[in-house]
C-alpha cells in the first residue's frame, strides 16, 4: 500500500507548541533554513537597498573582512565575566530590610507588568563569592563546615548555585552542592581538606557561585526571577586535631560581604585572532586572506600549551581550536566571539536586514568530535527613544535563531535574514560571530578537533520592509503524519484521525518518547517605528479532503482561525509569538491534503500593512498534482 493512502499531507506549517521543554539549548543545524514571511509586493530591488557593512572598496561605511586589520571589530571570552552581580541588598527578600548576599541586576526592566518585577539575572552568567583562609596547622588535614540560608530562583536543570571548593593542582572548581528552580534551602555541608589540597599550602577556599547558560533568563524575558538567589547568614567553620576552631560568620547587615569576596571565575581564554595564509580541507574551495579564526597555538593565549590535532592537521603547525577548557580546566568549554563596531542604522524607513558572511567550517558530529559550533547574532537599540524608552546598545542581548550550525569541512557564504530580530526605532545595530564548544550537551566529547571555523567578507544589507517581520523553524512545521491509532481500521473510519501536530519532541531527553507539538506558533513582530498589530494574527487553511471520510469530517474544509498569544514552558507569554492550532479530531483524516498560511498585520496612526508566511502564496489552494 502507498504511504500517500494512508497519511495525510499539510503543505505548509509554522512554528510548533511553545510548551518546548528542551528549548534551552541551542540545536545543531547544518544551514539556515528559517522561512520568513513579508508582503508580497514588497520591493528587495537592488536600487532600494543599502550596504551598511561590505568589503573594502565597497563603500560601506563599516568594513566585514580583515585585510587591514580588525576594522573596529572586538573579541571577548564569554565564559570569563567582566563583572560581579553580586551585591548587598534586601530585594526581594521575605524580610523587608533584611540585607543578604544576592546575585542579580536591576537594570532588566519588567517582562510582563503583573507577573514580573524589575529586575532579575541573566544569561551565560558566572559569579563567585568566595571565602578563603589560612588553616591553623597546614600539616594537617581541615574539616570545614558550611551554614547558610539560600533563597533560589533559578530555571530549573539549565541554571544553577553552586556550593564549591578549589582545590591546588586542579583547575576550575569541585562542586559539593547544586541548588535549581525555585525554593528557600537550608545549606550545611561538610568536607575535609586533606595538606595537599590547601590552596597555596595554607588555604581553605570555598565559594558560591551562580553559572547560568545562553538562554531563558529575565534577560530575554523566557524566565522571570526574583534575581539567581540570595545568600544570608554564612557560617563557616575551619576544624583541626588541637587547633582552636575558625569561625566565620557573616549576616551583610552592616552593607559590606565581610569575609567574603564578589569576582569572576578564570575563563577559558580569548583566542581570537587574524590568521593569514590559513588551509583548509575543502576540496573546492580556500581563502588564503585574513580571516578570523580561534586557534590555540599556545601563543594567543599563552599557558594553554596549544591544542594539539588527532586528525585533522591542516591548521598552523597542526594548532586546532581548544578542546580541553583552555586556562579554566577540561571541565569548561570554549565560547569566543568577535563583535563588530556599532554601526548607525542607514535610514529609519528602511526596516528590513540581512547579514551574510564567509565561513569555512568543520565539525562532522563523529564519535570522536568535540562538538565545536559556530554562531551568530544581532542586536540593536533605539538610542534616542524614537519608538518608546531610550535604550542603550550594551545593555541589549544578542538575539538569533537558537541554532549552532556544523558541517564540512567546506567555506559557506551564508545569509540570514535579521529583521525580525531587531528592536523597532532601532538607530543602532551590531553583529556578532563566534565559536561555541557546546557538543558535550548532545554527547560529544572527544578531542578530535579542528582549527575551523574561520570567518571574514561580512555583509549587512538594509532594505525596505512593509509589514510585520514573520519567522518560522522548519522543525516546527505542521508535518505529515499518520492516524493517531497506528493502525489502519477500516471497520471504523472515524477513528482514524491524524493530528494536526509539528515535527518538534516537546518531551523531555529522560523521557525516551515522542510528543509532537501539539500547537504551531510563529514569531509576529511590528517592525516599523510607532507600530503595533492590526488585531489578531490570523490561520487560513483550506483542505483537499479525502471523501472517503466525509461523514466523519466535524471541521470545515476552509476557513481561519485566531491566533492566541504563545507561552514558554513556565507559562510566561511571549511578546512576540502567537500559537495556532486546529482540532486533532475531526479535521484531517488519510489521503487529506492541507494548504494554511499565517496572516498579519501592523498599524501605524491608521496606516496598516499585511504581510503572510510564506510571502508568496502562489500555489495556495490548487491541488492539481500529488507534489503541489
Amino acid at each position: 500500500m502507498k504511504k500517500r493512502a494512508v497519511f495525510a499531507s499539510v503543505g505548509f506549517g509554522l512554528l510548533v507548541a511553545a510548551n518546548i521543554l528542551a528549548a534551552d539549548l541551542p540545536q545543531p543545524a547544518r544551514n539556515n533554513s528559517m522561512i520568513h514571511g513579508g508582503n508580497a509586493a514588497m520591493n528587495k530591488a537592488a536600487g532600494d537597498t543599502i550596504d551598511l557593512m561590505g568589503p573594502s572598496g565597497s563603500g560601506a561605511p563599516h568594513l566585514g573582512d580583515f585585510e587591514n586589520g580588525w576594522n573596529g571589530w572586538t573579541s571577548f571570552d564569554a565564559t570569563e565575566p567582566t563583572e560581579s552581580h553580586w551585591q548587598v541588598s534586601d530585594y526581594a527578600q521575605m524580610v523587608p530590610g533584611n540585607l543578604a548576599a544576592w546575585c542579580g541586576s536591576l537594570l532588566f526592566p519588567t517582562c510582563n507588568d503583573s507577573l514580573d518585577g524589575v529586575g532579575g539575572y541573566g544569561n551565560n552568567w558566572h559569579d563567585l563569592l568566595s571565602w578563603q583562609m589560612a588553616v591553623a596547622d597546614p600539616s594537617q588535614p581541615a574539616t570545614v563546615r558550611v551554614v547558610a540560608t539560600l533563597q533560589n530562583d533559578t530555571e530549573p536543570t539549565y541554571d544553577y548555585t553552586y556550593l564549591s571548593v578549589v582545590v591546588e593542582g586542579q583547575l576550575g572548581f569541585t562542586d559539593l552542592q547544586a541548588w535549581d528552580g525555585q525554593g528557600v534551602f537550608a545549606v550545611d555541608n561538610t568536607f575535609s581538606y586533606l595538606p595537599g589540597d590547601l590552596v597555596g599550602g595554607t588555604d581553605v577556599s570555598v565559594a558560591f557561585r551562580v553559572q547560568s547558560d545562553g538562554g531563558w533568563s529575565d534577560a530575554d524575558c523566557s524566565f522571570y526571577s526574583v534575581g539567581a538567589c540570595q545568600l544570608d547568614d554564612i557560617s563557616v567553620t575551619v576544624s583541626q586535631a588541637g587547633q582552636a576552631d575558625i569561625v566565620s560568620f557573616t549576616d551583610f547587615q552592616d552593607g559590606t560581604f565581610g569575609d567574603w569576596e564578589p569576582g569572576a571565575p578564570v575563563g577559558v581564554g580569548d583566542f581570537a585572532n587574524l590568521w593569514s595564509g590559513l588551509e583548509d580541507a575543502d576540496e573546492c574551495a580556500t581563502n588564503y586572506s585574513q580571516q578570523v579564526a580561534f586557534i590555540d597555538d599556545g601563543v594567543v593565549v599563552p599557558g594553554t600549551g596549544g591544542g594539539d590535532c588527532i586528525n585533522w592537521c591542516y591548521g598552523p603547525n597542526g594548532f586546532i581550536v581548544n578542546t580541553q577548557g583552555g586556562l579554566a580546566g577540561p571541565q569548561y568549554h570554549i565560547e569566543n566571539s568577535i563583535v563588530s563596531p556599532a554601526m548607525a542604522w542607514p535610514n529609519a524607513a528602511f526596516d528590513g536586514a540581512i547579514l551574510a558572511f564567509d565561513v569555512f567550517v568543520h565539525e562532522d558530529l563523529t564519535a570522536d568530535a568535540p562538538g565545536i559550533f559556530y554562531q551568530w547574532g544581532v542586536r540593536s537599540a533605539d538610542t534616542d527613544g524614537s519608538s518608546g524608552d531610550v535604550q542603550s546598545l550594551l545593555e541589549q542581548p544578542f538575539l538569533d535563531r537558537h541554532y549552532v550550525y556544523y558541517g564540512g569541512p567546506e567555506y559557506r557564504r551564508d545569509h540570514f535574514e535579521v529583521t525580525d530580530l531587531l528592536t523597532a526605532g532601532r538607530d543602532e545595530v551590531q553583529v556578532l560571530l563566534g565559536v561555541w564548544e557546546l557538543g558535550w550537551a548532545w554527547g560529544w566529547i572527544g578531542d578530535d578537533g579542528y582549527p575551523a571555523p574561520y570567518f571574514d567578507n561580512v555583509s549587512m544589507k538594509v532594505f525596505p520592509f512593509e509589514g510585520p517581520a514573520m519567522s518560522a523553524k522548519p522543525e516546527d512545521l505542521a508535518q505529515d503524519s499518520f492516524p493517531e491509532i497506528d493502525v489502519i481500521d477500516l471497520g471504523n473510519l472515524g477513528s482514524m484521525h491524524v493530528r494536526f501536530d509539528a515535527a518538534r519532541n516537546i518531551s523531555a531527553a529522560e523521557d525516551l518518547r515522542n510528543d509532537p507539538g501539539d500547537s504551531l506558533v510563529v514569531d509576529v513582530v511590528p517592525m516599523r517605528t510607532g507600530a503595533a498589530l492590526a488585531g489578531i494574527p490570523e490561520l487560513h487553511y483550506i483542505i483537499d479532503a479525502n471523501p472517503v471520510f466525509d461523514a466523519y469530517r466535524t471541521t470545515a474544509t476552509s476557513g481561519m482561525v485566531l491566533g492566541v498569544p504563545a507561552v514558554s514552558p513556565y507559562g510566561y507569554p511571549d511578546p512576540d509569538a502567537w500559537a495556532f492550532d486546529l482540532p486533532d479530531t475531526g479535521t484531517l483524516f488519510p489521503g487529506d491534503v492541507m494548504h494554511y498560511y499565517i496572516r498579519a498585520g501592523d498599524d501605524v496612526v491608521g496606516d496598516i500593512v499585511y504581510a503572510t508566511l510564506p510571502a508568496d502564496l502562489t500555489g495556495y489552494g490548487v491541488f492539481d498534482g500529488p507534489l503541489v
